[in-house]
């Protein structure tokens, strides 16, 4: 699944606001290949606004690419408005998980 890439402060193990809106490295607009972030960003913007998992593709996979960091980090801070948008690109089509993640992506379930 695609995904907002959260991230960690160095050293801190906590997710940080400047590490949660990043292109989705793994990104294909419906599995196409070459159809990436930077792709929909350059040469098909209007990409950005459709919807997957109920949120825009440009806030939860493609956030820089799409110049759409800032709504990303506004819906980041409300688990509601990230329904269906995972962590590190693993969870649940259904709400935000960290399940099955681990240390490996620097964030932590307690």
């Amino acid at each position: 699944m695609n995904a907002v890439v959260f991230g960690t402060e160095e050293g801190s193990g906590a997710a940080t606001a400047t590490n949660v809106c990043k292109d989705d490295p793994n990104f294909l607009y419906k599995d196409k290949p070459g159809v990436t972030c930077n792709y929909i960003g350059t040469v098909k913007p209007e990409k950005c606004l459709k919807l997957h998992n109920g949120v825009e593709i440009g806030i939860s996979s493609c956030p820089e690419s799409c110049d759409m960091v800032d709504k990303c980090m506004a819906a980041s801070a409300s688990p509601a408005a990230m329904a269906g948008v995972t962590m590190g690109g693993v969870g649940a089509a259904a709400g935000v998980t960290t399940e099955g993640i681990g240390s490996a992506a620097g964030v932590t379930t307690e």
